[in-house]
C-alpha cells in the first residue's frame, strides 16, 4: 500500500506564455497549480468559505460526492 499523503503534490515549474500560440500549446486545465506561485488566484467566495468552515467543524464523519466537469477546479478547491 502507498503511504504517501494525498496532499503531497509535486508541481512542475510554470513559465508565462508570451504569445497566444504558446498559451494554446501549453494550456492544460487538468494541471494543478502550486498555491505559492503567482499563477494561483485564490477564490474569495462567501458560499465556498461557509462550506469550507462547516466541513472543517463537523462533529461527525462525512462521506461526500464531489462532481463537476473537467477543468472546473474540483481538485483545486479541495
Amino acid at each position: 500500500m502507498n503511504n504517501t499523503p494525498c496532499n503531497d503534490f509535486h508541481f512542475p515549474p510554470l513559465t508565462p506564455a508570451t504569445t497566444l500560440n504558446e498559451v494554446w500549446e501549453v494550456f492544460d486545465p487538468t494541471r494543478a497549480v502550486d498555491p505559492t506561485t503567482e499563477f494561483y488566484i485564490p477564490r474569495i467566495d462567501p458560499k465556498l468559505q461557509n462550506l469550507a468552515f462547516k466541513l472543517k467543524h463537523m462533529a461527525a464523519d462525512l462521506h461526500a460526492f464531489l462532481c463537476g466537469h473537467r477543468g472546473s477546479g474540483k481538485t483545486t478547491e479541495l
